[in-house]
């Protein structure tokens, strides 16, 4: 307990001046009364096979989001708001732009996934409520070492199915409705709600809204990194418009793949430059984006990831998604 202590003073004063960079100072950026809100014990008893042995270990069913890891959203190359950290150049990427033209204005910008569990980092991590076990700020992703984020080329190549998203753009109203009044559709895979299609994984958005176009990047991100099995299913999702669930595993005993974003699993919450709550992926602007990019206007964004873990307490095969611990 000492220990926890000592963390959380050491991190609560360290940060720069303006705006609190949320990796020096989780404590205040991070939205406590949504977990609060959404930690949920029950009572119905469940179990676990332990390995191959046959037996079944009891527990119980548990249901939290933990904020696992920081997406910055940033138009300098090698620029990492969440931490306050600017690299040199040294590869010649090209900055990030706004332009505006009669056809309509474009943006380009760079993400990174930065994983930081907090929970585990000062120690609260447990066998029997089981959080992200890594216990080390760690880079994840960085956009400006992927050769296909600023070209839609080779996007394209390494993702054609993706060119179909934008034909079926229109049906994004009904996960718009969906994420802003109840909860995000999964089987609308290719949509992000009221925010752009997921019809590519480059950094292109259309330069209108930049707190909506770095929510729609920030799930692209998650969406990559699920295509590419360096993010799990973790929570009991639906991916049909029905109450079928019968083409996803059961993430109750423990971590499962699936390759494309689960929305539902998910919430993102603006960090930097201001601190807001955590919303759903695709939720109306107006509920959380508009006049949010502090006094400078800077379009440095960050986001909180918050995701979420459906476990049978006490049975739940605890493991790192990131490093394999146990």
């Amino acid at each position: 307990m000492k220990k926890i202590f000592i963390s959380i003073l050491i991190l609560s004063t360290l940060s720069f001046a303006g705006a609190v960079r949320p990796a020096y100072n989780p404590f205040t950026t991070i939205d406590w009364e949504f977990f609060g809100d959404t930690f949920e014990w029950k009572t119905k008893l469940c179990s676990c096979q332990l390995g191959d042995t046959g037996l079944q270990k009891a527990g119980f069913e548990l249901s939290f989001y933990e904020p696992i890891a920081l997406i910055d959203v940033t138009a300098t190359p090698w620029n990492f708001p969440s931490i306050g950290l600017s690299l040199s150049n040294s590869l010649g990427r090209k900055q990030g732009t706004t332009r505006s033209s009669k056809s309509g204005a474009t943006a380009f910008r760079y993400t990174h996934f930065i994983i930081y569990p907090i929970f585990s980092i000062i120690n609260l991590a447990t066998d029997f409520v089981c959080f992200e076990r890594l216990s080390a700020l760690t880079f994840g992703y960085m956009a400006e070492i992927n050769p296909a984020h600023n070209n839609d080329t080779i996007a394209s190549f390494l993702n054609p199915h993706k060119l179909l998203f934008a034909l079926a753009s229109p049906s994004c109203v009904l996960d718009c409705a969906a994420s802003t009044t109840h909860e995000s559709m999964n089987s609308l895979y290719f949509c992000a709600g009221c925010w752009e299609p997921l019809s590519t994984n480059t950094g292109w958005t259309s330069g209108d809204q930049p707190v909506t176009e770095a929510g729609t990047l920030a799930t692209r991100l998650l969406d990559n990194m699920h295509a590419t099995f360096a993010l799990t299913k973790t929570s009991n999702a639906s991916f049909s418009s029905t109450t079928s669930n019968a083409i996803l595993k059961n993430s109750m005993c423990k971590e499962t793949y699936f390759p494309l974003v689960l929305k539902t699993q998910y919430r993102l919450q603006l960090a930097y430059p201001v601190n807001w709550d955590a919303k759903r992926i695709g939720a109306m602007r107006v509920d959380w984006a508009d006049y949010k990019l502090g006094k400078d206007k800077s379009e440095d964004l960050v986001f909180w990831v918050w995701r979420k873990r459906d476990q049978c307490a006490g049975a739940y095969d605890c493991m790192s998604t990131f490093s394999g611990v146990r």
